[in-house]
């Protein structure tokens, strides 16, 4: 058993998916939020129509509100095994949830701190941002640097827009460090920086930009 997790989305489904194509066999996906122990059973227990071998992938089963049902599932998948299987979660898992999987192989990727110095510095001070998003770039994709940009700017103008109240699944502290950023940008002013991130996306896409996005981003962030 492998389990994936962290903060950092596009290193893990990196790992996932190189897993995947290395894999020789048959591949069994299942959504960890909606899938019963049943369709665990079914799928880690029963022989392959084939008689491949099987590897199975789980996402976001910690994810899943807490119930019965997760719990069964839960306490299932400890149980020592031969199957081939993978558990996907798109955010950290607390140490003490892994505790009783104690065979499993357990990577975590998190996002470096200097992604959050850049998003945190937005609005505040030009240079110091575009200095944390030049030294993040050394290291990580522009990519994963653009869709986290796209994802603050959003919780921003929700933020603005309805305070607090909006951004109910964040904890307390997340919540007062947007509110007190949007401070530093009028609503209006956040929707045209939206505006601007989807024509970026759509001119990337269309090999209609004129420069690549590292310096893209540069350019953004340098008119903010």
């Amino acid at each position: 058993m492998i389990i994936f997790h962290g903060d950092n989305l596009v290193v893990s489904r990196q790992r996932l998916t190189q897993e995947t194509k290395q894999f020789s066999g048959e591949v069994i996906r299942l959504n960890g939020r909606q899938a019963n122990l049943d369709q665990f059973q079914q799928a880690l227990e029963a022989s392959s129509l084939f008689g491949q071998k099987k590897l199975v992938i789980v996402e976001d089963l910690f994810s899943r509100p807490a119930g019965q049902e997760k719990d069964k599932i839960l306490t299932y998948l400890k149980q020592p095994t031969t199957a081939n299987l993978i558990l996907w979660e798109g955010k950290t898992i607390d140490g003490r949830r892994l505790a009783g999987f104690k065979n499993a192989q357990v990577e975590k990727y998190l996002l470096p701190a200097t992604i959050f110095k850049f998003l945190d510095s937005l609005g505040q001070n030009k240079k110091v941002s575009l200095y944390w998003l030049r030294q993040t770039l050394i290291n990580e994709p522009a990519e994963l640097v653009f869709f986290l940009l796209c994802r603050r700017v959003g919780d921003l103008i929700i933020a603005a827009d309805l305070g607090a109240s909006g951004l109910d699944k964040m904890a307390p502290w997340q919540k007062s460090r947007l509110v007190q950023q949007t401070k530093n940008f009028p609503l209006k002013r956040l929707v045209a920086v939206y505006g601007k991130l989807l024509e970026i996306d759509w001119q990337q896409k269309t090999g209609q930009a004129a420069y690549n996005l590292p310096a893209t981003l540069d350019l953004l962030v340098a008119s903010l």
